[in-house]
């Protein structure tokens, strides 16, 4: 065997990809060598540190927050999903029969594209063209669907806030970005399957460092081909694999890195988002019938349906600015300045910030004190405290102004009467 033979399969052996093969190799030449994982899926740069946690049942609210949601950990619930109605229920023949004439929302294009427009059309004309075509459904869950979906037990009580469930649905092949949410998500399939792949939030520095869209969380990298000469900062970075079967919820924490790439056949999902939890609410968990049911109907509970409304703003910023902190019982000036100082909030910003929160003045902030005050007042007397929260807030607020005024002719164009339907912002990020 040649020494050109020999480098080939020792290369292949130790996994990497040959460039030039008509050539001796070189021992002092790293040049015919690409490194692990280029122009391969992400995930491919390493081998996976394993699976995330499963569990068989649903934990109750107060443990689901103490093992998860606190320390952002994610969870897999096998076959939780079987039990919800819509498991079994939502046939194609199903779902046009009873819900064909609401207006949905599609992309066309199954790699998701954050350049490209939602095009609202017709339930039934999705379900008739869709095995066909190149489109995927992303809708928020209209009134008249939620009987047929479930409330899960880990969210029942607590203090958790709902604020929109999304359907995800299409012939399958699929695939997201590189992106995190900015809230909470458990998302459970009613057919075919996902892999998502993980990367923990500790790593925001080195996988924001090149190609990263601050403005809407997620990267710029092919995640069918990761060009790992540009992003060769990631070849060190652990990540952990999912694989949603039929049937099953996962639970995916607010900042974790993650990209879902669905089965080749029929996909069919939905997720609920939630807002940041920073402390569990005891008291609401007793006010609530014990023991709790492992599921109860969708349609018993509210969401906002808003992206971008007063709760989710208040409840990002209050925990964001408290999260490293949950743990103390009592807060003091000097444990907030190392937490909150940064190169556009000065110490004197953060006395600020600290003095509105210390409701009685004492010097020490209660937790009384940290969810009850005016969060809102505090961004807009030091707008710095939080990026982007009090431009968020003037949008909403302008336009719940402008739904207020237009309330009285809402449902009517011209006299006539419209079908509710469409109008999906938060759904652009598959989970």
């Amino acid at each position: 065997m040649g020494v050109t033979a020999i480098f080939v399969v020792l290369t292949m052996l130790a996994g990497f990809d040959v460039v030039r093969v008509g050539a001796v190799a070189n021992d002092n030449d790293d040049s015919n060598v690409l490194p692990p994982g280029h122009m391969k899926p992400f995930g491919a740069h390493r081998p996976a540190e394993g699976d995330v946690d499963s569990l068989d049942a649903f934990p109750d609210p107060k443990t689901f927050f103490e093992k998860y949601l606190k320390i952002g950990k994610p969870v897999l619930f096998r076959g939780a999903a079987k039990k919800i109605p819509a498991f079994k229920l939502w046939t194609d023949k199903y779902l046009a029969e009873k819900y064909g004439d609401l207006t949905i929302d599609i992309e066309h294009g199954k790699k998701e594209d954050r350049s490209h427009d939602m095009n609202a059309v017709p339930f039934r004309k999705f379900l008739d063209s869709y095995k066909e075509n190149d489109v995927y459904m992303v809708q928020n869950i209209q009134d008249p669907m939620k009987g047929d979906l479930s409330m899960l037990k880990p969210l029942m009580c607590g203090g958790f806030n709902l604020e929109i469930a999304v359907m995800w649905f299409s012939s399958g092949n699929t695939k997201s970005v590189l992106h995190t949410d900015a809230i909470e998500n458990i998302n459970c399939i009613f057919d075919g399957y996902k892999d998502i792949v993980f990367v923990d939030k500790e790593y925001n520095e080195v996988m924001e460092r090149v190609g990263w869209r601050k403005d809407g969380s997620f990267s710029e990298m092919d995640v069918e081909k990761v060009d790992m000469k540009q992003y060769s900062h990631l070849a060190e970075v652990p990540w952990w694999r999912a694989r949603m079967e039929k049937g099953d919820c996962l639970y995916i924490p607010l900042l974790w890195y993650h990209t879902v790439a669905s089965s080749k056949s029929r996909n069919l999902a939905c997720n609920l988002w939630f807002n940041p939890l920073l402390r569990f609410n005891e008291t609401d968990c007793e006010q609530h019938k014990q023991p709790l049911p492992d599921y109860e109907s969708l349609a018993k509970y509210k969401f906002s349906n808003d992206p971008l409304t007063k709760a989710l703003i208040i409840d990002n910023v209050r925990y964001h600015a408290f999260e490293k902190l949950r743990d103390m019982e009592e807060i003091r000036l000097s444990d907030v300045i190392p937490v909150w100082k940064s190169e556009v909030l000065t110490e004197t910003d953060i006395t600020k910030v600290f003095t509105q929160f210390d409701d009685n003045g004492d010097g020490v902030l209660s937790w009384d004190e940290v969810m009850k005050a005016d969060i809102i007042a505090i961004v807009r007397q030091v707008p710095n405290f939080v990026h982007d929260a009090e431009s968020h807030y003037a949008e909403n607020e302008d336009k719940e102004e402008g739904e207020e005024g237009e309330e009285e002719g809402a449902g009517e164009v011209d006299g006539e009467d419209v079908e509710e339907g469409g109008g999906n912002e938060a759904g652009k990020d598959e989970l």
